[in-house]
C-alpha cells in the first residue's frame, strides 16, 4: 500500500468511536485557544483588509467569519479564519514538525461543518484525523523540509486541511486519494515571508487549499495517486531526508496526545519563548531592573536562532519574530501579552536602546543536546550587570494548565465579543460532542 493510499485507508475507517477520550479533550482546548486567538485576530489590520477582499470577490453566504459577522463560501471562510487565526502568531505549536496544526485545519472543518451541517462530533473526528495527518506527514518530512526553508503551517498544513474536508465530505478512497494529489500542488509556504503578513496567509492558503481540493475531488476533479511519495511528489522535491514509516503509527500513538499541542502564553515565534519564561525567571528572582544591564546573551540551537530573522524589527509583525526585543520588553514592562506587542512599543525609544544590548547566538551545548526538530524547546540566558554581576538561566517553554487556556480565551475573545456571547461560546466548545450542528458555536463567536 501507497503511503498516500494509506494515509487515506486511514481517513475513511477511523470513526469517532476509536478516539480516545484524551484526544477529544485535547481538540477542545485546541478549538478554545485557535478560536479565541482569532477573535483577537479579528480586530487587527489584517481582518480589516480580510474584510475588504471577501466583499470584493463575492461568494455564496455559506460559512461564517469569526468575529465580523459576515458568511461567505466555505473556501473563502476557510481562507479568511486560517489567515485571521494566525494574525498575531499566538495560536498552538506541535514538535517536531515546527509548525501549528490547528490554524490551518480548523477552520477548514469550522466551514465545511457550518456548510454542511455537521454534527459536534462529526468536526471533532474530523479535526483529530487531520491533526493526525498534519503531525505523520510532518514527522515524516521533518526537520528537512524546514531547513530547507518551507514553512510547514502553510505546507503540510495543506495536507491536514485536507485530510479534515475529506472526512467531513464524506469523500470514497478514489475521490479522497484525488483529493490528496490536487492538495499537493495547493502545499505552499515560504519562511522568507516570517514577519509579514503573508506568513498568516500561509495558514490560510492551507485551510483554503484543503477545503477547495475535498470539494473539487467529489465533483470528479483527477490528480495523481501518489501525491507524497512519487518520483516528483512533495517529498521528494520539498525535503533532503523523510521517511514515511511513521505512517505504521497512525492512530496507534495519537499525536494530539503525545507530543501534544504546545498552546503558546506570549503572542509571538515560539522560538522567542523559552528565553522570554527564562528572562522573567530571572526578573523575578534578583529584581533586575533594565537600567542596571549591561548585556543579555540568549543562546538556542541553530535553527532557532534561524527563525528570528529581526534584530532591529520596525513593527509589531517584525518583533515576534526578533528575540531582541522579545526579551527587552520582557524586562521594560516584566509580562508579553498582547499590550506588550504594538507597533509603538517596539519604536519606544527605550526598546529600541535595550534591544542593542541583546545578543542571539546558537548555543553549542544546546545544538549537541536538542533534536534539530525541536528548535524552539529550550534557550539559554546570561544577563550581564553593569556592576559586574551576572545571572544565567537555561529553561524550556512553558505549556498553560487549563485554567491559563481559559484565561488566555477570554482576554482574547473579550476584545470582540460581549460576555454573554463569551461565556456561551466556551460552554459549546466545552461540550461540542453534543451539538447536533455548528449553528451554536457560531452564533456566539461572531458579532
Amino acid at each position: 500500500m501507497g503511503v498516500t493510499e494509506k494515509l487515506v485507508d486511514f481517513i475513511i475507517k477511523t470513526n469517532y468511536e476509536n478516539l480516545p477520550k484524551e484526544a477529544i479533550n485535547i481538540a477542545k482546548q485546541c478549538f478554545l485557544d485557535c478560536i479565541g486567538v482569532s477573535l483577537a485576530g479579528c480586530v487587527q489590520p489584517i481582518a480589516k483588509i480580510m474584510e475588504s477582499y471577501l466583499k470584493d470577490v463575492g461568494g455564496t453566504p455559506q460559512s461564517s467569519i469569526i468575529g465580523l459577522g459576515i458568511k461567505t463560501s466555505s473556501t473563502n471562510a476557510a481562507f479568511a479564519n486560517g489567515t485571521i487565526g494566525h494574525a498575531l502568531d499566538y495560536d498552538d505549536m506541535i514538535f517536531p514538525v515546527i509548525g501549528h496544526p490547528t490554524v490551518p485545519i480548523l477552520p477548514a472543518v469550522l466551514a465545511l461543518g457550518e456548510s454542511t451541517g455537521a454534527t459536534g462530533k462529526d468536526v471533532l473526528l474530523a479535526f483529530i484525523l487531520g491533526f493526525e495527518v498534519f503531525c505523520k506527514v510532518g514527522a515524516a518530512t521533518s526537520p528537512s523540509h524546514w531547513y530547507k526553508g518551507f514553512h510547514a503551517t502553510a505546507t503540510i498544513g495543506t495536507y491536514g486541511a485536507v485530510a479534515a474536508a475529506s472526512k467531513l465530505l464524506k469523500l470514497e478512497e478514489e475521490q479522497m486519494m484525488n483529493a490528496f494529489g490536487i492538495a499537493g500542488s495547493e502545499a505552499s509556504g515560504l519562511k522568507q515571508n516570517l514577519g509579514t503578513m503573508t506568513k498568516p496567509f500561509h495558514a490560510g492558503h492551507a485551510a483554503e487549499g484543503g477545503v477547495k481540493a475535498a470539494l473539487l475531488a467529489k465533483k470528479g476533479f483527477t490528480a495523481a495517486k501518489d501525491v507524497l511519495e512519487g518520483r516528483f511528489g512533495f517529498a521528494k522535491l520539498m525535503a533532503d531526508g523523510y521517511d514515511f514509516g511513521v505512517l505504521d503509527k497512525l492512530g496507534d500513538q495519537w499525536d494530539i496526545v503525545n507530543p501534544a499541542p504546545f498552546f503558546k502564553p506570549y503572542p509571538s515565534c515560539g522560538g522567542t519563548h523559552a528565553a522570554m519564561n527564562a528572562m522573567l525567571s530571572l526578573i523575578k528572582e534578583y529584581d533586575i531592573k533594565p537600567d542596571e544591564v549591561e548585556r543579555i546573551d540568549a543562546g538556542m540551537n541553530p535553527g532557532g536562532v534561524e527563525e528570528l530573522i529581526y534584530t532591529e524589527p520596525k513593527n509589531a509583525l517584525q518583533a515576534k519574530f526578533s528575540m531582541q526585543f522579545c526579551l527587552a520588553i520582557i524586562l521594560l514592562e516584566r509580562k508579553g501579552g498582547l499590550a506588550q506587542f504594538t507597533d509603538a512599543k517596539v519604536r519606544d525609544p527605550k526598546t529600541v536602546k535595550l534591544m542593542k544590548r541583546i545578543n542571539l547566538y546558537v548555543a553549542p551545548e544546546l545544538t549537541e543536546s536538542l533534536p534539530l526538530g525541536w528548535v524552539d524547546k529550550t534557550a539559554s540566558v546570561k544577563v550581564k550587570m553593569k556592576d559586574g554581576r551576572e545571572y544565567r538561566k537555561t529553561a524550556d517553554i512553558r505549556h498553560l494548565t487549563w485554567d491559563e487556556l481559559k484565561s488566555k480565551y477570554e482576554e482574547c475573545a473579550s476584545l470582540a465579543l460581549p460576555e454573554n456571547k463569551l461565556r456561551g461560546s466556551i460552554d459549546v466548545i466545552m461540550n461540542l460532542e453534543k451539538v447536533k450542528s455548528l449553528n451554536p458555536l457560531m452564533e456566539c463567536i461572531i458579532k
